[in-house]
């Protein structure tokens, strides 16, 4: 039997990369979905991130370069034209896989609702990481700093957070 499709973002596949040093995640994840990226997000990563993600494209991922069919389902879905090119091919390479897809972006977390993707976030994929008990709190909070300090935009942690009281401020 097949694992479903998990495709993910650049800044994702960034966070789980060397941002975060969340190898170890990530290989757990791969136990339970094909985790893949469209060739616009391997671009973005090449191009703009290469010190972000390290090899865990390589070593982790499938980059699908079909071309993207529902493309237009996505663009009918982002008037504003707001979504970047890894974006759209994320959550058309979701549609036609039905799988489910991991964005960051809030304007991207916005269409694959109307689309009805199952979304993921990073922060989703470290409370998965708790909850399946691959992690730790202290782990996933330490990948949070680790992540913010190399760029990643969220909320600053309190001295007072542990990661399931961070993760819920966040909803």
């Amino acid at each position: 039997m097949a694992l479903p499709a998990l495709v993910c973002d650049t800044s994702v596949v960034s966070n789980l990369g060397r941002r975060g040093g969340l190898e170890a995640l990530v290989r757990r994840l791969a136990e339970r979905h094909a985790l893949c990226v469209p060739q616009e997000v391997e671009r973005e990563l090449l191009r703009d991130r290469v010190a972000d993600h390290g090899d865990i494209v390589n070593k982790w991922f499938a980059v699908d370069r079909r071309p993207l069919a529902k493309i237009h389902e996505v663009l009918r879905h982002d008037p504003d034209q707001a979504l970047d090119a890894g974006e759209t091919a994320v959550l058309a390479l979701g549609l036609e896989l039905s799988g489910r897809v991991c964005v960051d972006e809030r304007v991207g977390r916005r269409v694959a609702r109307a689309l009805k993707l199952e979304n993921y976030n990073t922060i989703n994929l470290l409370e998965m990481g708790l909850r399946e008990g691959w992690m730790s709190d202290g782990e996933c909070l330490a990948a949070v700093i680790r992540m913010k300090a190399a760029g990643f935009y969220c909320p600053k942690v309190l001295a007072n957070d542990d990661f399931e009281a961070y993760a819920w401020r966040l909803r």
